[in-house]
């Protein structure tokens, strides 16, 4: 005869479950628009990348007093490993940064 005191506890920790926010996922890029999250292979209609990551990404900079407009050349590329945050929905994804073991 199962508890109903632990079949309870356990159902409360399944419909809690359902109400807590996604984890930061790391995931790999195939290329700079395929996103594989574990065994989940992801295409750019998918997610949505962190402007700065892009390539081309323009900033306007201030050095020694002097401003100037930088443009990054290199975006997200095969093999890089990301930070990941699923939407509320799990039905979209966003690559938050480009990580890296120490």
């Amino acid at each position: 005869m199962k508890d109903p005191y632990v079949e309870f506890i356990n159902l409360m920790k399944d419909r809690g479950a359902d109400k807590n926010p996604p984890s930061i996922q790391i995931g790999q890029m195939v290329s700079a628009n395929i996103l594989k999250i574990g065994e989940l292979q992801l295409t750019s209609d998918d997610f949505y990348v962190a402007d700065y990551l892009k390539e081309n990404y323009k900033r306007n900079l201030e050095v020694d007093g002097s401003t100037r407009e930088y443009i990054t050349k290199d975006g997200l590329k095969a093999g890089d490993t990301v930070a990941v945050l699923a939407t509320e929905d799990r039905q979209t994804f966003i690559v938050l940064c480009k990580v890296d073991k120490p």
